[in-house]
């Protein structure tokens, strides 16, 4: 009797410690699984590809492509990846890499070709899907640089110039804005006096003017504080209100002012 008790007592210690044994693997088990995403399901990020698309013609090169990353999750993109290729199923095609943004430049060595692009994204946990396909042709006939400027002429940001394909500031040969001037670097200085104002330009403390590196009083141009008036001289006067025999006169400068209060005395 007592060898039957003992034995049970026995099994009924194993059968608990095999118990919590189990228990202990399926809880970490699903911890793990918290930490992989397959206990708790990730929805995988997607793509919308903004630009290009529609079989539009291009003749800008770098390409710039543009895109939304969308997250149910608003699980923050960690990598991206853009395949562009000649061929619709991407047998073979360049791959671009990133970690985060929205849109990237990117320059392409075949023109006058159909294009196909693109791209997928990852969160935290995996890899979401391909994106539907753009598709755009990239015009090598006309040499442009990435705004648009041709080869060789100015920009309309006037001191650069699209030299082979690169903006490069070059005020030597496409001039500078007006109050600056050409350094022999290739790039506009702004010419300003020593309070920040460019010249041929009011301060903002009226009636400033600079002009050719001096500040001057120049009413007519820039005006005259409140409570002033404008002279012949370019000079601002200010002006008090005299009260006589209960009648107010306005507007008139400080000498008739006192002239007025002189002549009121006697």
């Amino acid at each position: 009797m007592k060898k039957s008790g003992a034995l049970l007592i026995l099994v009924i210690l194993l059968s608990t410690f095999v118990n919590a044994f189990a228990f202990s693997e399926l809880f970490n088990g699903y911890l793990n699984n918290l930490v992989t995403g397959s206990a708790v399901r990730n929805n995988p990020p997607t793509i919308n590809i903004n630009f290009p698309v529609n079989n539009v013609v291009l003749s800008v090169n770098p390409v710039e492509f543009n895109w939304k990353y969308i997250d149910k999750e608003n699980d923050l993109m960690v990598a991206y990846e853009i395949q562009i290729s000649d061929n619709f199923n991407f047998g073979s095609s360049q791959n671009q890499y990133g970690a985060s943004g929205s849109s990237v430049k990117l320059r392409l060595d075949k023109g006058d070709v159909l294009y196909y692009w693109r791209m997928r994204a990852k969160d935290d946990f995996d890899w979401g899907p391909w994106s539907e396909s753009g598709m755009f042709v990239l015009d090598t006939s006309v040499k442009v640089c990435e705004d648009g400027t041709k080869f060789w002429e100015c920009s309309e940001k006037t001191s650069y110039l699209c030299d082979g394909g690169i903006l490069k500031e070059n005020c030597s040969e496409c001039g500078c804005p007006v109050s600056s001037r050409c350094m022999p670097t290739g790039k506009c200085q702004s010419l300003t006096c020593f309070d920040g104002t460019l010249f041929g330009s009011c301060s903002n403390n009226n009636p400033m003017f600079c002009q050719d590196g001096n500040l001057k009083e120049v009413c007519s141009l820039c005006g005259c504080p409140e409570g002033s008036e404008c002279k012949s001289d370019g000079t601002c006067s200010k002006t008090t209100i005299v009260i006589i025999d209960s009648e107010e006169i306005k507007d008139i400068t400080l000498l008739e002012s006192i002239v007025l209060f002189f002549k009121n005395l006697f």
